[in-house]
């Protein structure tokens, strides 16, 4: 079973964008249309997790649902990809892959840097303007908020290197 954290999206230097399996080292090519689902599923654990926890939340269930509903999402779209969109994928048999690193414009790491950070802000600034109850949504929304200024450090220190 390929998960999202064991492939790695990456381009050749013939401008091919490639599916990179680690545990396997072998490149699988990857078309246009199919880009999205490698991004979705690199995504998988972040998309399920915001799903469960935003489903939960609207409809007012017990937490222990918000976790089942992100691992049903999750386990779901693994299988989907690799029962039915994986082996759509051509497998490479070139022996050497000469892959490109990834370019990161300066402007795309500024606009990432100050969203993270204005979603961050405004998470943590929901707990004195007493906008969440209860316990467990401050920490849980203290956790995101953290994680989110962390996050748009990173980008911004990016953005200055560069």
């Amino acid at each position: 079973m390929i998960f999202g954290g064991s492939v790695d999206f990456v381009e050749d230097t013939k401008k091919r964008r490639l599916l990179y399996l680690r545990k396997e080292n072998s490149y699988y090519l990857v078309e246009r249309k199919q880009e999205k689902y490698v991004l979705f599923l690199k995504n998988n654990i972040i998309n399920a997790v915001s799903i469960g926890a935003m489903t939960g939340y609207f409809l007012k269930l017990p937490y222990v649902i918000w976790a089942v509903i992100a691992l049903v999402f999750y386990i779901s779209y693994l299988i989907l990809f690799n029962t039915k969109i994986f082996p759509g994928f051509e497998k490479l048999r070139e022996k050497k892959i000469k892959v490109v690193p990834p370019s990161e414009t300066k402007g795309r790491m500024l606009m990432f840097a100050l969203g993270f950070l204005a979603v961050g802000i405004g998470l943590l600034l929901c707990i004195p303007l007493n906008q969440v109850d209860g316990s467990i949504d401050s920490s849980v929304v203290i956790v995101c908020g953290a994680f989110s200024i962390i996050m748009g450090l990173r980008y911004l220190i990016a953005y200055q290197k560069s």
